[in-house]
């Protein structure tokens, strides 16, 4: 496998654009947040994540919205973990949502691929929990409040991806 050209550039890049959060941004397969290393991931190429359609679709549901910038608001909502859920982070909310998530994440796998209304049901409890929803909450909120920083952490998203995929040959 070829390797990546400005991997390093690019998590530079997409850190600096989340500095007003006090976290670092690093490329991975998916969106996620580690409190340990106080770490917030994202892809690099799209790819088809129920999680990620189902995260989407339950911010526009729970909080109003018509549109959004899908890649910004999933990486936000990783961005409330780390800001928004000091208190679920350890004790009996924290137990709970571990033991829901596994119970969750079971049923997703034997779910029929083909059921979507089962696969949005469990998503959506998935997104109910507690750490999870004070995360989008936090997400929803920060983006509705800050318009401006939105759209200018859009444009350095962006520029910062447009560039890696430049240097990468990446078509879409």
């Amino acid at each position: 496998m070829a390797e990546l050209k400005g991997l390093n550039e690019l998590n530079r890049k997409m850190t600096e654009a989340l500095s007003a959060f006090n976290v670092r941004a690093e490329a991975a397969d998916d969106f996620a947040y580690y409190w340990e290393q106080e770490l917030v991931t994202f892809p690099v190429v799209a790819y088809n994540s129920d999680g990620d359609n189902f995260l989407e679709e339950f911010i526009k549901d729970r909080f109003g919205f018509v549109h959004i910038d899908h890649f910004v608001a999933l990486l936000l909502h990783e961005v409330g973990h780390h800001l928004a859920n000091e208190e679920t982070d350890e004790g009996a909310v924290a137990d709970f949502c571990w033991e829901e998530k596994e119970r969750i994440e079971q049923e997703l796998r034997e779910c029929a691929e083909d059921d979507y209304e089962a696969k949005k049901r469990l998503h959506y409890q998935y997104y109910n929990l507690p750490e999870e929803l004070m995360a989008t909450q936090w997400a929803a909120n920060y983006i509705k409040e800050n318009p401006l920083a939105v759209n200018k952490l859009i444009c350095a998203c962006e520029s910062a991806l447009y560039e890696f995929y430049e240097k990468n040959e990446i078509r879409g």
